[in-house]
């Protein structure tokens, strides 16, 4: 496993590791979910996050391309695109099944939501 150079501190690797968390949370995905889809073991995972292990290379690009980033923002060379950030991963773990919907479903569901959001602001 690949561990720390001497010439990168901890400190940054920590930063690497928060930049990749931040992505897979925004992305409302578990350790757990993730890791499966690397085909790596939570905890290795984890460990990554913490800045307890350094990411190689070839493992930045495959996060990457499964947290639909850049390798360049998870290394914090360029910054984070803005984006909304859900707090509840309820509603983040529904959106395959939501866009999976005929468009009527669809348009169904907006209006209800539409109307909810609505009232909540009256």
């Amino acid at each position: 496993m690949p561990r720390r150079s001497p010439q990168t501190p901890a400190s940054e690797d920590a930063r690497i590791g928060a930049r990749l968390k931040e992505a897979r949370l925004a992305r409302g995905l578990e350790q757990k979910t993730l890791a499966a889809q690397l085909g790596m073991d939570q905890s290795v995972l984890s460990r990554y996050e913490r800045g307890v292990l350094r990411l190689p290379s070839s493992l930045l690009a495959q996060l990457a391309r499964v947290l639909k980033t850049s390798t360049d923002e998870i290394l914090g060379l360029k910054d984070v695109k803005p984006g909304v950030v859900v707090r509840d991963r309820r509603f983040l773990k529904r959106l395959p099944a939501i866009d999976a919907l005929p468009e009527r479903q669809k348009d169904a569901l907006l209006t209800t939501i539409d109307g909810l959001l609505r009232h909540k602001a009256s």
